[in-house]
């Protein structure tokens, strides 16, 4: 299953942020709240293929969770360098992670 274009920026935004509201998610990507719902429940099969899930913490927000080294993988494959973004200390310990 390839990632559609909206569901690698959904999990780039979760990667990024600790926890992450569904609005905040909505509002980042100019979509609605029940389409970024859908679209997570769209993720899920590919989630739980590669080891990973989006946990929903009460009162907090989403929140990615599962192997790092794929987390870290997907990180690099997606990244767009040619663009100047700000790297999170998230960012940074998934590069760290796959350079050693």
């Amino acid at each position: 299953m390839e990632l559609t274009l909206r569901e690698k920026r959904i999990i780039q935004i979760l990667i990024r942020n600790e926890f992450c509201k569904t609005e905040e998610i909505a509002a980042a990507l100019g979509l609605s709240k029940r389409t970024v719902q859908r679209e997570i429940n769209g993720l899920k099969p590919w989630l739980k293929k590669h080891n990973l899930f989006i946990a929903n913490v009460k009162g907090t927000g989403l929140e990615l969770q599962g192997d790092l080294r794929v987390l870290s993988q997907f990180l690099v494959n997606t990244y767009q360098f040619n663009k100047p973004h700000k790297i999170s200390k998230g960012q940074l310990f998934f590069f760290f992670f796959l350079k050693n």
